[in-house]
This record gives C-alpha cells, structure tokens and sequence, in this order.
C-alpha cells in the first residue's frame, strides 16, 4: 500500500494570540534581527542575505507584529549584537571616534548613548540606519590595475598616472570641489588590484590626497590605502568610457587578492 506525497506545511501556533503581550514580545526578541546584521562572516551576497526580519518580514505578519517591529529595545539589542559581534559593524564604530572590544554585548550597550549624540539621531532605529549607510556601505568608481601595495605600514601610500578616457572623467568628478591638496578629506575609490578585475570580490579603499592635472585632462595621484570593500557588485557606467562603478560594504583588513582555484581536470 503506497503513501501519498503530502507537502510539508510550516507549523503554526493559533493561541500566539492568547499569550500575554508581554510573553508574546518575549517570544518575538527571540527572532528580531536588523538587516546586515552580520556581514564580516558571510561568503556571498544573494538577495536574502541583507534581509533582516525587523524590517523585512515580521512587520507584514499583522498589525500588532508591525508595532512590536518598531520597539527601541528590539532595534537596540540588534546593533548591540552587531557592533559587538561583526568586525565591520565594530570597525564602523572606530572610525566613528568611539572604541568597541569585540565579543562584549555589556560593553557595546554603554556605548549606546555615546553614538546617539555623535550622530544627533532620537533612537536606535535611526542609529543603526546611520552606521549602515554612512560608514559601512560603499558605492564608488572602480579602478581596475593589478599591483601590490606595501604591507609593512598601516596605510601604504602611492602614487598612480590617470591617463584613460574613463579614468579622467573619474579623476575629474572625485575632485570637484577639492584642493589641489585634500588631505584626510580627499575623495575616494575602489581600486581593485585583482587580475579578475569586474569579477573580483574585494577591492582596496583608497583616498586622493593629492592631484596634479594636466592641460589635457591627465593626472598624477598621490593615494593612501585606508581599507577594503566586500564588493556586491559592479556595473559599468553609460557613457563613461566603460568605468566601473562597485557597490558593496567596508570590511577592513581582508586580502586583496583571491586565490584562483586550481584546475584539478586540466592536463
């Protein structure tokens, strides 16, 4: 006698709503996450990745897990775990002026306060959007030259000749409205040393922090290295002499340069 196929079906708790609102936002804190809540450990970047259930999911479920989903606790808990527990959300809140030990909740939740008057933001919410979007992703121009940097100093500094057509016009934008000479204000890019070029994953942050035009358009760049990008993706910019642009987030310290996996079956 044969089984019939049956789908599984996801269970379901109908006397949820019978709980105490209180047991119910209990039971609730234990599946609020923030969006990009973890991003120094994650491989790749499919679309569900950057989902978080605070924002994505729970709010849609009813009106009352609408309202649970705005709570400041919720959303505070969610950027305590992150700066304490993810090197680039740890990393975003250094170069914000404040240190941060890893792998200390106690220690991220004093810091709380700290970072809602720097930032000038009412709640945690707006916090954790600031931090995301402020100091963790990037979307910048991309150049692409194989090359290696000198790793005996925190911030190897060099210097590049910008001579293509897409490399000008790139040159050209990043510097309106700066100085000859910048300094620690000077523009950024994405400078992807890797020989994959557009489908490589990582790429160096590189701030101009001087540049000498000449008459027709080329220029001289004195750079700094100050970090690294995860890159999500890359596209190429309409009419722009094929320049790239890169999106992606600001994981610092990660290698330059990608193994190539070996060829087991070549000859």
């Amino acid at each position: 006698m044969s089984r019939k196929n049956k789908s599984v079906e996801s269970p379901e708790f109908p006397l949820f709503q019978e709980l105490p609102e209180s047991v119910q936002y209990h039971v609730f804190s234990f599946v609020a996450t923030a969006p990009l809540e973890k991003i120094y450990g994650v491989d790749s970047f499919h679309d569900s990745i950057g989902i978080g259930t605070l924002a994505n999911i729970l709010p849609f479920v009813c009106r009352k897990f609408h309202d649970f989903s705005q709570l400041e606790t919720l959303w505070q808990a969610s950027l305590e775990r992150a700066i304490a527990k993810d090197k680039v959300w740890n990393g975003a809140v250094a170069r914000m002026g404040v240190i941060s030990p890893l792998n200390n909740l106690a220690a991220a939740k004093s810091l709380i306060p700290t970072l809602l008057v720097s930032t000038n933001v009412s709640n945690c919410k707006n916090l954790y959007q600031v931090i995301l979007n402020e100091y963790i992703r990037v979307r910048l121009p991309i150049f692409f030259m194989p090359m290696e940097f000198d790793t005996t100093t925190p911030k190897p500094r060099y210097q590049l000749h910008f001579f293509e057509p897409r490399y000008r016009i790139m040159i050209t934008e990043l510097m309106n409205g700066h100085g000859q000479a910048p300094g620690d204000n000077g523009p950024i890019f994405i400078h992807v040393v890797d020989v994959r070029g557009p489908r490589a994953k990582v790429g160096a942050l590189v701030r101009i922090r001087e540049c000498v035009f000449a008459p027709d358009g080329r220029a001289v760049a004195d750079l700094e290295v100050i970090g690294s990008v995860r890159l999500k993706r890359c596209w190429v910019r309409p009419q722009s002499y094929s320049l790239y642009y890169g999106e992606g987030y600001r994981c610092d310290d990660l290698p330059l340069v990608e193994p190539i996996p070996h060829n087991r079956w070549s000859n």
